[in-house]
């Protein structure tokens, strides 16, 4: 057995040695109370206390699992780690839209991690994998002229930064036309799914998906001094659902700095 499958074996264990001591103890009650030659009251004590075991460490794990529900953001490595559960989120609001308007708030940086999810629900539409209507996507990512200005200390005098930021608007560029052309696709035309993008004249600092208003993930930007640029999506990422506690303040929040960056564009 290779340390791949030791691993796996290791994983599947923890996640359910819990009903493994539960089918134990019901065994061996059944097998020590049943055949007459094997009855003996501290082997039937002993499995009822195995039982008894799994019961209270199941109820502990249930109550921690509804506590964290309930009170706790769930954490991602970054947004790599947490994409698909973003994607599964959206589909989910997708589909259970019932014909109501239903919009996804989607802020970052120079937004290609972003363009691939949404070019993977297009493709998904396409294909009949999912379906819905009355659907707005409203992205917001850095003005592709503003990337060009950057002009951080060392920059000045590295031309292969200046190269850089010019290959970032660039990208964002492209990005932003190809999934405006997304709203040209039959489709979309009949389905009324739209996607809007605006941009903002200021240095990132967050980025997050607001999906309906029942589901947030966000995380944060970071200045790297030796790169002298900044660090998204692979910094962590954090996820709250309509109802835990903190998720009103981190939506209000998020919704009132989108729309001061909103303003900005136009400064």
């Amino acid at each position: 057995m290779n340390e791949k499958m030791i691993l796996k074996l290791y994983r599947h264990l923890g996640r359910n040695w819990n009903s493994y001591l539960a089918g134990i103890s019901i065994l061996g009650l059944l097998i020590f109370s049943i055949i007459p030659q094997l009855q003996d009251e501290k082997y039937l004590i002993f499995f009822a206390f195995l039982g008894a075991n799994a019961i209270v460490w199941t109820l502990i794990e249930l109550k921690m699992v509804i506590l964290q529900k309930e009170t706790g953001s769930t954490t991602y490595l970054d947004m790599r780690d947490a994409r698909k559960d973003i994607l599964d989120k959206i589909k989910t609001e997708i589909g259970s839209n019932k014909k109501k308007k239903l919009s996804i708030v989607i802020v970052g940086g120079r937004i290609r991690t972003i363009s691939d999810i949404i070019r993977e629900l297009k493709n998904d539409f396409l294909k009949g994998r999912l379906s819905g209507e009355n659907i707005t996507f409203e992205l917001l990512c850095m003005e592709p002229e503003f990337v060009k200005t950057w002009n951080f200390p060392k920059t000045k005098e590295d031309i292969n930064k200046q190269k850089r930021n010019e290959m970032y608007s660039g990208l964002i560029k492209r990005f932003s036309d190809e999934l405006i052309d997304f709203n040209e696709i039959d489709l979309f035309k009949k389905n009324n799914i739209k996607i809007r993008v605006n941009y903002y004249k200021n240095y990132p600092s967050f980025y997050y998906f607001l999906i309906g208003e029942n589901h947030l993930f966000w995380g944060f930007f970071t200045w790297d001094s030796e790169a002298e640029d900044f660090e998204g999506p692979t910094n962590t990422c954090f996820y709250l659902k309509k109802g835990q506690k903190d998720f009103h303040e981190f939506f209000s929040y998020f919704q009132n700095l989108r729309k001061f960056l909103l303003v900005s564009n136009e400064i």
